[in-house]
C-alpha cells in the first residue's frame, strides 16, 4: 500500500511540475528556515546547561528605588555574598565574578609577544567550586587559591604556548591601569554547552589592582559593581534564604541607604535563567551578545509564520486542483474505497512531497549556516550533541508540515461524493474558495506587517544615527590607554601630539561616549539632605574635553589645569561641570548656577562641590535611555585616563597618524597604538538592532518570496480553468488589459482585505518594539501605505505575468484545448 502511494505521488510530481516545484521550493525554504531557528533557540536554552547542580546556583541581583524609580542589576556590593555565605546554613559556598573597570580589552604579555583579549574575569577562589570547568591541566581545587594566579583557555593557551604545557608559565595581564604579573594554574577545556561567565582567563581575586580593592570594600549599600552567586545545599530553600535577605540589607546598610534617599532590595535569580529572564543590559559578567526571551518569542514566532506561509501555499494549490482529481475520487469510491484509505493516500503524498522538501532543506541549512551565524553573532554546527535534538526535531517538523499541509485537500477530498462527481458537478461553490480565500488574506496579512515592521525598523536604525547626539563624532579619533605606563605618558603625549600638523585639540576622558560608566555619586544641593539626593553620572575629564567634541559650554567656564582643584586635593569646594538635565532636578535657574554648591556625603566623609560651567544635554549612552544629570570633574590623577580624545583633520589622516604611532611607540613599550573613530564606536550601540533589521529583512523577503510563489500558482490554476472564456471573450473583442483585469482583480481585491487588517497589526507590534527607546519615531500610516504598495505591485507582477501570458494566447489555440 505504501509503494503505491509514493508511486502516485511520484507521478504526480511529474506531471504537474509548475506545482510540484512551488510546493517542494516553498516546503523547503519553510523548513530550511525553522532549523536554523531551532539550532539558534537550542543554543539560548544550552546556557548553563554545562554545569552539574545549576539547579543550587543563584545570582544576587540588586534593586534601587529611589523616588518611585526602580533600577535593577545583575551585580551586588563586593562583601555581600560572603558576608551571606558566612551566616546562612543554607549556603553551601560562594563566588563573585568581575570585569575589570574601565577594561574593554586586556593586554596579555608573555616575554615579547602581546595579546589583546576582551574576555578576562577576576573571581573568588570558589569560583571552580560554583562552575566546575572541567580542566585539561592543573588541579580544580587549589588553581585559584594562590595571589596573583590565573585560568586561561585552551585557546588561549595555544594561541601563547602553543603545544607546550602553559602550566607555571608567567604572564602579564594589563587590565586598564592594573597590572600583574599571574602564574598560569589550569587549563580551561572547552564546554559542550556555552554560559555567560564563559572566558579566555579567569584571574584569581586575590591579586593586585582591582582584585584586592574588592577584597577591601566593606560597604553593603553602594559599589554595585560584582556579580556575584551563591550556592545552595538545597535548590528549594531558596525562596527562605530570600526572605531573609532584607533584614541583612537593614543590618549592614540601613543607615546609610536611607542618608541617602534609597532602598536596595535583594534577589535571587535561578543561574538557568541569567541568559533570558534577566532584562538587564549589562552587568559585570556579561559583554554586549545579551539575548533575553522576548528575541526567542520573536525570532520563534518569525519561523513558524514562514513555514506557515509554506504549508498555506501548499494547502491552497493542492485544494485548487482537487477537481483535477475529483474523478479518481469518485470511480475508486464507487469501487468501494472507503474514505479512511482515500485519507491515508493523499496524506502519504503530502508526506512524499514533504521527504523530498526535507533533503533540500538540509542542503540550503548548510550553505545558509555561515551566512546565519554571522548575522546572529554565532557558531552554530551541527555536532554530536545537538544532531539527535536536530534531527528529531526536524522529523517533527517535516511530519507536522506534512500533516498540516495536506489535511484539508485530504480531508476535503475523501469526503466528495461519488454521484456529484461523476455527474460533473462543479466543485468552485464548495467552500474550499473560501478557505483560499481565507488563507491568501492570511499570508499577506503576514507579509505587509513584516513589511511595515522593516522599514519601521530602518527608519529608527536611520534616526538613531542622524539624530543629534549634542556633541561632533566627524574627525574626533579616541586612542585607549590601556596600561598605566600609556596613562603616565599622557601629559608628555598631549603635547607632542598638539606639536603635529593636521592635529587640533588633545584632551582624554574616563569614558567615551557609548561606553559605560563605572561610577555613579548621589548629590544634593545646598540647603536640602542626603535622602534628597539626586543620582549623577560622573565622568573625569581633562580641560578642552568639551571643546574637542563641540559640546557647548552654555554658562561659565572649562576646567582650568593648575589652577582648578582636583577631587583628592584637601582645599574645598571641588570644582565641576554639569549639564542641563542635573540643573532640571535640582530646580537651578540657568542664569544662576554658576557658583551654585552641591554636596556628595558618601558614609561619614561630606565633600562641596562647586559648579563652574554648564554644558549642554548630550547623549552618553544610546538612544535607548534618557539623558540622565551627570557631573564632570578633572581626574584626581592627571596621568590617569582610559583614553585620549584627538580631533585630526581627515585629510591627512593617514599621515598624521604614521607620525602619533612613531611618538607613540617612543614612550610605550607595553600597549601598541590603537586609533578608534568615535563615530563608528558609537555605532556599536546598536547592533543588536542592526541585527535585528537584517534578520527581518530576510524573513520579509522570503514571506514575500513564499506568499508569491503561492499566488504564482493560483494565477497559473485560474488560467487553465478559464482557458476557454479567454478564448471566447479574445473572439468577441476583449482586450488583453481587460482580461488581465478579470484574472486578476479577485487577488488585488484579497491583498487590500490584508493591509486593511495588517495595520492595526503592525502599529501595535512596532509601538511595543519603540518603547525599548527613549528618543524614537512616531510610526504614520505613510509607513503602511509604503508597506501595502509594496506588497500589491510585487503580487500584482506576480499575478500579472501568468495572466498576460494566458489572455495573449492565440483564441485558435485555445479552442484546442480537451
Amino acid at each position: 500500500m505504501l509503494r503505491n502511494y509514493i508511486i502516485i505521488a511520484l507521478r504526480l510530481l511529474v506531471k504537474n511540475k509548475v506545482f510540484s516545484l512551488i510546493n517542494i521550493l516553498g516546503l523547503s525554504t519553510g523548513i530550511a528556515c525553522c532549523i536554523l531557528i531551532t539550532l539558534y533557540i537550542q543554543d539560548e536554552f544550552n546556557y548553563e546547561k554545562g554545569f552539574s547542580e545549576r539547579e543550587k546556583i543563584f545570582r544576587i541581583n540588586t534593586t534601587f528605588v529611589k523616588d518611585g524609580v526602580a533600577e535593577t542589576t545583575g551585580n551586588a556590593s563586593p562583601p555581600i555574598a560572603p558576608g551571606l555565605a558566612q551566616v546562612l546554613p543554607e549556603i553551601e559556598t560562594f563566588t563573585r565574578v568581575m570585569k575589570p573597570l574601565n577594561t574593554e580589552i586586556n593586554i596579555v604579555r608573555y616575554k615579547d609577544n602581546s595579546f589583546f583579549e576582551k574576555k578576562a574575569f577576576l573571581v573568588d577562589s570558589t569560583f571552580l567550586d560554583v562552575f566546575p570547568y572541567q580542566l585539561i591541566e592543573g588541579n580544580a581545587a587549589t588553581a585559584l587559591d594562590a595571589p596573583s594566579t590565573a585560568l586561561i583557555s585552551q585557546k588561549l593557551s595555544e594561541k601563547i604556548f602553543g603545544k607546550r604545557s602553559p602550566l607555571d608559565e608567567l604572564i602579564i595581564i594589563n587590565s586598564g591601569t592594573a597590572a600583574d604579573t599571574f602564574r598560569v594554574t589550569g587549563v580551561v577545556a572547552p564546554s559542550e554547552f556555552p554560559s555567560h561567565v564563559d572566558a579566555d582567563i579567569y584571574m584569581s581575586m586575590n591579586s593586585n589592582g582591582w582584585g584586592q580593592w574588592v577584597l577591601n570594600q566593606t560597604t553593603w549599600a553602594n559599589n554595585n559593581i560584582v556579580g556575584s552567586y551563591i550556592k545552595l545545599q538545597e535548590p528549594e530553600t531558596y525562596k527562605n534564604v530570600e526572605a531573609k535577605l532584607p533584614g541583612f540589607v537593614e543590618m549592614h546598610a540601613g543607615n546609610e541607604l536611607r542618608q541617602s534617599g534609597r532602598n536596595k532590595i535583594l534577589k535571587l535569580q535561578p543561574l538557568d535563567e541569567v541568559r533570558l529572564y534577566s532584562d538587564i543590559r549589562t552587568d559585570a559578567s556579561s559583554d554586549t551578545n545579551s539575548s533575553s526571551i522576548t528575541y526567542i518569542y520573536i525570532i520563534g514566532t518569525i519561523g513558524i509564520f514562514i513555514l506557515l506561509l509554506a504549508c498555506i501555499n501548499f494547502m491552497n494549490l493542492t485544494t485548487a486542483k482537487s477537481a483535477q482529481r475529483a474523478g479518481e475520487v469518485g470511480i475508486r469510491k464507487s469501487m468501494g474505497a472507503f474514505r479512511n484509505n482515500l485519507i491515508r493516500q493523499f496524506l502519504g503524498e503530502s508526506l512524499v512531497i514533504v521527504a523530498f522538501a526535507l533533503v533540500l532543506a538540509f542542503l540550503m541549512v548548510v550553505f545558509a549556516l555561515p551566512f546565519f551565524n554571522e548575522i546572529m553573532q554565532k557558531h552554530l554546527a551541527f555536532t554530536g550533541n545537538n544532531l539527535p535534538f536536530i534531527i528529531s526535531a526536524t522529523l517533527f517538523i517535516a511530519a507536522t508540515t506534512g500533516l498540516l499541509a495536506g489535511s484539508y485537500p485530504a480531508f476535503f477530498l475523501s469526503s466528495l461524493k461519488p454521484t456529484s462527481v461523476l455527474k460533473g458537478k462543479s466543485l468552485s461553490s464548495d467552500g474550499s474558495q473560501w478557505l483560499r480565500k481565507g488563507l491568501v488574506v492570511f499570508q499577506f496579512v503576514i507579509t505587509i506587517t513584516l513589511i511595515s515592521s522593516i522599514v519601521i525598523i530602518q527608519q529608527q536604525l536611520k534616526y538613531v544615527q542622524t539624530k543629534s547626539l549634542g556633541f561632533t563624532t566627524d574627525q574626533v579619533v579616541m586612542i585607549p590607554m590601556r596600561t598605566a605606563q600609556a596613562s603616565g605618558q599622557y601629559t608628555t603625549l598631549k603635547s607632542a601630539f598638539e606639536a603635529l600638523e593636521g592635529v587640533g585639540i588633545v584632551s582624554a576622558t574616563s569614558s567615551i561616549p557609548s561606553t559605560p560608566l563605572s561610577r555613579d555619586w548621589g548629590v544634593y544641593k545646598e540647603g536640602s539632605s542626603n535622602d534628597q539626593s539626586v543620582t549623577h553620572d560622573i565622568i573625569s575629564v581633562d580641560a578642552e574635553y568639551f571643546n574637542a567634541l563641540n559640546i557647548d559650554l552654555i554658562a561659565g567656564r572649562d576646567f582650568i589645569v593648575g589652577q582648578d582643584n582636583l577631587p583628592n586635593d584637601t582645599i574645598n569646594p571641588i570644582k565641576i561641570i554639569v549639564n542641563e538635565a542635573s540643573l532640571k532636578e535640582f530646580d537651578i535657574p540657568l542664569d544662576k548656577a554658576v557658583g551654585s554648591r552641591i554636596f556628595f556625603e558618601p558614609g561619614s566623609e561630606r565633600y562641596e562641590l562647586s559648579i563652574i560651567g554648564v554644558v549642554n544635554d548630550f547623549h552618553q549612552f544610546s538612544l535607548h535611555r534618557k539623558i540622565r544629570p551627570m557631573l564632570f570633574m578633572l581626574s584626581g590623577n592627571r596621568d590617569y585616563f582610559p583614553y585620549m580624545a584627538v580631533t585630526i583633520e581627515m585629510k591627512s589622516f593617514q599621515q598624521t597618524q604614521a607620525k602619533m604611532k612613531a611618538l607613540w611607540d617612543e614612550r610605550i613599550n607595553d600597549a601598541p597604538f590603537e586609533s578608534i573613530f568615535l563615530n563608528e564606536n558609537i555605532k556599536t550601540l546598536y547592533a543588536a538592532e542592526k541585527r535585528t533589521s537584517t534578520l527581518l529583512t530576510i524573513s520579509t523577503t522570503i514571506a514575500l518570496i513564499i506568499s508569491c510563489l503561492g499566488l504564482y500558482g493560483l494565477s497559473v490554476y485560474v488560467a487553465e480553468r478559464k482557458t476557454k472564456e479567454i478564448g471566447i471573450r479574445k473572439v468577441v473583442g476583449a482586450s488583453v488589459q481587460s482580461i488581465v483585469t478579470m484574472l486578476s482583480k479577485e487577488y488585488i481585491r484579497l491583498i487590500v482585505i490584508s493591509f486593511v487588517i495588517s495595520v492595526p497589526l503592525g502599529y501595535y507590534a512596532m509601538n511595543k518594539w519603540l518603547e525599548g527607546f527613549a528618543y524614537k519615531i512616531s510610526p504614520g500610516i505613510t509607513v503602511f501605505l509604503i508597506s501595502g504598495m509594496i506588497a500589491f505591485l510585487i503580487a500584482w507582477l506576480t499575478i500579472s505575468f501568468e495572466s498576460i501570458r494566458a489572455a495573449s494566447k492565440n483564441p485558435v489555440d485555445t479552442f484546442r484545448v480537451n
